[in-house]
């Protein structure tokens, strides 16, 4: 089974090419959704996080509020490394238990949307990776146009992730997203069927020790 790391900077199209993949025969599995099952009402991780930041980041049903969440770390950038401690080792292990779920389904390619992947090391627990690509004024046009982000807001978000150019640099695939989504489309099925011809080597051993790290 060859698992595969899907990024790319801010609003650049990932969930669009990742569902893109999905209904090609891929395994999809989203970094970003497994952090919205940890931010619910009780979790170890929002016990975690409330004890550090107040009560204030919780919404009146006891969840992440991820709005709150977003304008402290505008206000102290330092909190994204706390973000990283407090939930990395869980995403881990949720992912690997996703992916053994779909080897015992016998299925041949998972693909796992990762954000942060090269600058939080997840790289190394994939056979390759896929950079969704696109220019900065087309990623920052779409990200000014989701609720509750502001120019501030992606700038400092931005200072902590890897630019375009070097995201290309480091995928061995790129997936070109400036383009209309029929052509992303074509992109994503050829590039489906090239992945599905390549050697596995990530799973299972680089992901052995992972659950010590829950």
């Amino acid at each position: 089974m060859i698992i595969v790391g899907l990024t790319g900077t801010i609003a650049s199209g990932k969930s669009t090419v990742l569902n893109m993949f999905k209904q090609v025969g891929a395994v999809t599995i989203s970094a970003d959704h497994l952090v919205h099952l940890l931010q619910q009402k009780d979790t170890e991780q929002t016990k975690a996080l409330t004890q550090v930041l107040g009560e204030e980041v919780l919404t009146k049903d006891g969840r992440i509020d991820r709005t709150v969440l977003s304008d402290k770390i505008v206000k102290d950038p330092t909190i994204l490394k706390l973000l990283e401690q407090v939930y990395y080792p869980s995403i881990k292990v949720m992912m690997k238990k996703l992916i053994q779920t779909a080897e015992q389904a016998k299925q041949q390619l998972v693909i796992i949307e990762i954000p942060l992947l090269f600058e939080a090391g997840f790289q190394s627990l994939v056979d390759t990776t896929v950079v969704c690509s696109c220019t900065d004024d087309v990623s920052i046009k779409r990200a000014l146009q989701r609720s509750g982000v502001t120019e501030e807001k992606l700038n400092v978000l931005n200072k902590f992730r890897l630019k375009d150019k070097d995201l290309v640099q480091l995928a061995k695939n790129i997936i070109n997203t400036n383009v209309e989504l029929e052509k992303t489309e074509a992109q994503v099925m050829l590039m489906y069927a090239d992945l599905l011809t390549m050697g596995e080597n990530a799973w299972p051993v680089s992901w052995s020790a992972i659950e010590d790290m829950q």
